[in-house]
């Protein structure tokens, strides 16, 4: 059967935990809405606080987000969640590409996180002119290469900066944008 899986940035049982934050299932349906676990403040190295953004399915079978303070991990057949690594991560939660790899926004990089190794990788460093705070979550085209956008930066210094469109090629590196917003 086909199950769905979420985050709440805060709640769960704040008697004991201090509302940290949870993760949830329920079937392909939208039924049987369950909590599976719920952050604990008071070990945040442990487990983290505030999920935040979408979770993804790894190739190792395991799920991962991000969260205020990093990288968690869900092992839905043990029920285990584990706060993998503190870094820098963004809102929006992370992508599995074609490679494998699980990719993700902060505010001035994209970074690569590879699940079997839990090691994350600043893969670009956004500027001014190619834009900065992307936004939202890469997609993979069928070219291979990765897509976004920024909310900000771009050519259009002498009219304000209105963020680009991007690409970014996973393999090489090379990030290019696209289309400047000029308004």
């Amino acid at each position: 059967q086909t199950h769905m899986y979420g985050t709440c940035v805060e709640g769960g049982d704040t008697i004991n935990y201090f509302g940290a934050g949870t993760l949830f299932s329920c079937d392909g349906n939208g039924n049987n809405f369950q909590r599976i676990f719920t952050m604990d403040s008071s070990i945040i190295d442990t487990t983290g606080v505030g999920p935040i953004g979408s979770m993804v399915f790894a190739n190792n079978g395991k799920l991962y987000g991000v969260m205020e303070n990093g990288i968690f991990s869900y092992d839905i057949y043990f029920g285990n969640e584990r706060l993998v690594l503190q870094c820098p991560v963004g809102s929006s939660g992370m992508f599995k590409a074609s490679d494998g790899m699980l990719y993700g926004l902060t505010s001035n990089t994209i970074y690569r996180f590879d699940p079997n190794t839990e090691t994350y990788t600043e893969v670009h460093h956004f500027s001014m002119d190619d834009g900065i705070d992307p936004d939202g979550i890469l997609m993979q085209a069928n070219d291979g290469k990765l897509y976004g956008m920024t909310h900000d930066g771009g050519a259009y210094i002498n009219f304000g900066h209105f963020g680009t469109l991007f690409r970014f090629d996973p393999i090489t590196y090379q990030y290019d944008t696209l289309i400047s917003l000029d308004r």
